[in-house]
């Protein structure tokens, strides 16, 4: 059988056309350089190219077995989990709407039913993209943080968002959708030296200061903070030729003064006038500056049943235009505490599934964008916990998928469908520095073993 023919009949067997190119020029490699050996012991090329080819086995058999190994996939689990978590979002939003209010949860069903159809397209896409244009992506999104700092909607002193149409896209969404871009931004600088430090540092800096312009001070606090871990997991996997521990100490040394240099904002009298109050409030922790939503949060709960309630004890009235970010405390006061705890378990799972889909993957920029999700929905869910609990003043963090939002919810099934778009190629792209040859000698002459996208196969070199 001629190579041309060999390729043909084992890639027709692969159903996904995204996995045919690169096995097909993997399989190519491999028949090459062994007749290029067989060339060397005597045989005449064409000779040698058939002999190659007939000890790769059959063609059938090896195209159907990868088609059964390297096929699209989705994370079921993940996929029933945020299920669940949006009917309780639905659910939370009809809870905290007045008895003659119906747009939140008109609202929140809308945007779900968005966010779905955008996890979907997401899902479908190849993530492999941001490889080459992640740069682009998050200049793109620095740009929209720059229009709405310099001509958003502005609430209370601080931007709300950039009006689009009929839509305003938060500032909010917009920096965690950033968070993905910029892990492909650390995988385009991979393999540079220290130089390319003062790149990402710029990077990570012109998002925080957007935030600080928007007077979401807060949110620039948590995105430093989510930018610093994902820099670190880069240096700490080796994407740079750096001294590893001595950037990680320089990094973090940088990243623990950021509290020092807001501190240095709050005594300049720099902040919004609203958010020096509650920052000094949560600073000082006195009985008369207490945050007056964070104590009804605590009143709310220690006021609920295990299961269900008498009467809703008011969150709507409790929190007025914040209840959104108070979704647990609405669950736990009408529907019982057991309720925010089902809520809190599913929202948990869903991050060490988002967690477990990374780790597994072998190509280096999908296991970044995992983490990147990963990592958003983790510091998302801590804060916005403890918010709920009334350890902390409402910060503005919202709850993925429970809480009320417009494109804040739809950034957040962005980010899944990104998740699980990694999980979708993971065995379609293998990850960088695969395919190698190791030879081991043999009576018979010697074995070759090519790893093919997760497929291994052995072919023996007769040195006659």
């Amino acid at each position: 059988m001629r190579m041309e023919e060999y390729l043909t009949a084992v890639t027709e067997q692969i159903r996904c056309g995204r996995a045919r190119e690169p096995v097909r020029r993997e399989l190519a490699s491999h028949i090459e350089e062994q007749a290029d050996a067989y060339e060397e012991s005597g045989m005449t090329r064409e000779e040698a190219v058939e002999r190659a080819v007939a000890e790769m086995g059959d063609p059938v058999e090896a195209g159907v077995s990868m088609d059964r190994i390297h096929r699209p996939r989705m994370s079921w689990g993940a996929l029933l989990t945020v299920g669940l978590l949006s009917l309780l979002g639905i659910a939370a939003a009809a809870l905290t709407a007045g008895p003659d209010d119906a747009y939140s949860l008109r609202n929140q069903a809308i945007y779900t039913a968005l966010g779905y159809a955008v996890m979907f397209l997401v899902y479908r896409l190849d993530y492999s993209v941001l490889a080459r244009y992640g740069r682009q992506a998050a200049a793109g999104v620095l740009l929209l943080l720059a229009a709405a700092v310099s001509a958003g909607v502005r609430y209370n002193g601080a931007v709300w968002g950039l009006m689009v149409g009929p839509f305003i896209v938060s500032v909010y969404g917009m920096l965690w959708l950033y968070v993905p871009l910029y892990g492909a931004v650390l995988y385009h600088y991979r393999g540079e030296g220290y130089r390319c430090f003062w790149k990402l540092a710029l990077w990570a800096a012109a998002p925080v200061l957007g935030a600080l312009a928007c007077a979401r001070t807060f949110y620039g606090a948590y995105l430093l903070l989510v930018l610093g871990i994902l820099t670190s997991a880069a240096v700490w996997n080796g994407w740079y030729r750096v001294n590893r521990k001595g950037t990680l100490a320089a990094l973090w040394a940088v990243l623990l003064a950021a509290p020092a240099i807001l501190a240095g904002y709050l005594a300049a009298g720099r902040l919004p006038a609203y958010q020096e109050a509650r920052m000094r409030s949560w600073l000082t922790m006195s009985a008369a500056n207490q945050d007056h939503q964070a104590a009804a949060a605590r009143r709310l709960l220690s006021g609920s049943r295990l299961i269900g309630s008498d009467a809703p004890l008011g969150v709507a009235e409790a929190f007025s235009d914040s209840a959104g970010e108070y979704v647990l405390v609405s669950l736990a006061s009408v529907c019982g505490v057991l309720a925010a705890a089902a809520a809190l378990a599913l929202m948990l799972f869903l991050i060490l599934k988002t967690f477990r889909i990374c780790s597994r993957q072998k190509n280096q920029l999908g296991r970044m964008l995992g983490w990147s999700c990963g990592t958003v929905f983790l510091v998302q869910f801590v804060l916005a916990a403890a918010v709920n609990l009334g350890l902390l003043p409402n910060l503005g963090v919202l709850l993925p998928f429970l809480s009320a939002g417009g494109t804040n919810l739809v950034v957040s099934y962005a980010l899944l469908g990104l998740a699980l778009s990694v999980y979708r190629y993971r065995d379609l792209f293998p990850g960088e520095g695969t395919g190698r040859k190791r030879k081991t000698p043999s009576k018979g002459g010697q074995i070759a073993s090519y790893t093919l996208l997760g497929l291994t196969f052995s072919v023996r070199r007769d040195p006659t």
